[in-house]
């Protein structure tokens, strides 16, 4: 992996096999930003943990899927949780038939290479879990998340 940044930009390069999101998670810790919208990604990855979230469950189901694909898209943010970096991806890839899956990315494994854009925002948010209410939001770093 490596990683540049001018201060409101970041491009991280993801090698062959190593992990998507926790690569992200690890240049969070390294570079000081507030938060980051992850703005454009492609590449190849060699196996994906994808998740859907089941509100009533309030987790995700998952399911594995092998083989090498083509990544098309990736999105996102990375966002302060509990005082760590929380990566949040979803993306879109396809098989070598052009069968084309997407969702909620636990983990992906580069295959040749990933090329991950990121923007980065000043912001004063957090991403939180609330009491009753499923999976977690981003709100206003106080906890405040009422309408300005």
């Amino acid at each position: 992996m490596d990683w540049e940044s001018t201060g409101a930009e970041l491009f991280v390069r993801i090698d062959p096999g190593e992990p998507l999101v926790a690569s992200l998670g690890r240049v969070a810790m390294q570079v000081p930003f507030r938060l980051a919208a992850i703005t454009s990604g492609v590449g190849m990855i060699e196996r994906v943990r994808l998740g859907f979230f089941d509100a009533g469950f309030d987790d995700y189901l998952t399911t594995d899927i092998r083989g090498v694909h083509d990544v098309s898209a990736i999105t996102g943010s990375i966002v302060p949780r509990d005082g760590y970096p929380a990566v949040h991806v979803h993306a879109i890839f396809n098989d070598d038939r052009y069968a084309t899956r997407s969702g909620h990315v636990i983990e992906a494994y580069c295959h040749v290479t990933m090329e991950i854009f990121l923007h980065l925002g000043s912001l004063d948010v957090q991403r939180v879990k609330t009491a009753g209410v499923p999976a977690t939001r981003i709100v206003r770093a106080g906890g405040d998340s009422g309408p300005r």
